[in-house]
């Protein structure tokens, strides 16, 4: 490889099994190396349609696609090489949201689900999760809970009831929320 790698990345390019979770932070060279771990393993043998290769953005998938691939045109224009850079096009190398749709969709009379589905966008979600938690909140409101006041009448004193739910909207599920309420109601109780 030409790049100067740390004993750390050049173990992660060498390692020879057949599963591995990169995780390191912005600009640390993520991307670079796993460039490097993919073209050494299309050197040693490996096609690039039988990898899988998961990242966070599309802009990241693409970006590793365009990287490989003149990684891929850097090492040679043997058939093998020209044929694995055809594959490129159609290689699993993109985010989790669409690797667990094209497997949702190739295999969705398994699980029994309609294969025509669409994955929620950021604002579609945002505003269920929101609607799920007005819903949720609305009924804590209604109730006579014990617990849920005292968190609330801690966090809420002096302010506006949205200062108090904005943080919940953002870090809590509804399915979680009364075992996360209980912990809040032990840490503050006098």
């Amino acid at each position: 490889m030409s790049k100067n790698f740390t004993t750390t990345q050049q173990n992660i390019i060498n390692y020879d099994g057949k599963n591995m979770l990169v995780s390191a932070s912005a600009g640390t060279g993520k991307t670079t190396v796993m460039i490097a771990r993919i073209a050494r393993l299309i050197a040693d043998g490996a096609d690039v349609s039988q990898l899988v290769v998961v990242t966070f953005t599309n802009l990241a998938a693409a970006e590793m696609k365009t990287r490989l691939a003149d990684k891929l045109r850097s090492m040679g224009n043997d058939p093998r090489m020209v044929q694995q850079l055809e594959k490129l096009d159609t290689a699993s190398i993109s985010t989790i949201h669409s690797f667990c749709s094209d497997l949702l969709r190739n295999y969705f009379y398994v699980v029994d689900i309609d294969p025509s589905f669409s994955v929620l966008d950021t604002v579609t979600v945002n505003a269920l999760r929101t609607a799920a938690m007005d819903d949720v909140f609305k009924e804590y409101f209604q109730s006579d809970d014990d617990i849920f006041r005292r968190v609330y009448k801690i966090f809420a004193t002096g302010r506006k009831e949205e200062n108090f739910l904005i943080p919940y909207y953002k870090i809590l599920e509804p399915s979680s929320f009364r075992y996360k309420l209980d912990i809040l109601s032990n840490i503050f109780q006098a």
